[in-house]
């Protein structure tokens, strides 16, 4: 009798831990089942499980599909865009300061480029481009460079070149913030336009 009372108890012990097994795995399972009830629309799981789909070619709610190029396409651009869509020819160390500013200064280019310095510049190197803007302050507050006065002898007494090539290049350095570079905020006719505007804050 103990005999087959021990052989009870230990079949007793097994189905006891086979209940417990499959307990644990359902909980399992209602657990990864919850978190993707978790996800609202158009954002990321909790759990991501697949990354790599996030830089797929899909779109979100409210976002319209991104249609891409056909393999072998051959970019193509109308007589009438005036866009500037082509690559910019490279300027080697030393190459800008020979570069002559194409602008003929009219009042339509003086109010383009004072657009240009007020949406662009002005934070930084004041309304008058004196170096007071608001963010100058702030630099100074972080121990930075301030931004320049254009109207100074530093900017003066730089070619039309070298100042389109800060425009281009920045002023940022490897210790200090300072001036982003703009060659893929601007366009290069809007530098120059930029150029002719701060030569006219310094009355030239």
């Amino acid at each position: 009798m103990s005999h087959i009372a021990g052989i009870g108890s230990d079949k007793l012990g097994a189905g006891r831990s086979t209940r417990r097994a499959l307990l644990l795995v359902v909980v399992l399972i209602v657990a990864i089942a919850a978190t993707g009830c978790l996800a609202k629309s158009g954002s990321y799981a909790p759990i991501d499980w697949a990354a790599e789909m996030h830089y797929s070619q899909s779109y979100r709610a409210q976002e319209p599909p991104r249609l891409s190029s056909p393999l072998g396409a051959v970019p193509f651009k109308f007589a009438s865009d005036t866009r500037e869509l082509t690559r910019e020819p490279a300027i080697g160390p030393g190459g800008y300061s020979a570069l002559t500013n194409p602008v003929t200064r009219t009042a339509a280019t003086s109010a383009a480029g004072a657009e240009l310095f007020r949406v662009n510049c002005s934070m930084c190197h004041g309304t008058e481009g004196l170096g007071d803007g608001r963010v100058s302050a702030f630099l100074l507050a972080y121990g930075s460079a301030p931004a320049a006065n254009v109207t100074g002898a530093g900017t003066v007494s730089r070619t039309d070149g070298e100042i389109f090539e800060l425009i281009v290049q920045g002023g940022a350095t490897s210790t200090l913030l300072g001036m982003p570079a703009f060659q893929n905020l601007l366009s290069p006719s809007d530098r120059w336009l930029l150029v002719d505007y701060i030569r006219e804050l310094q009355g030239n």
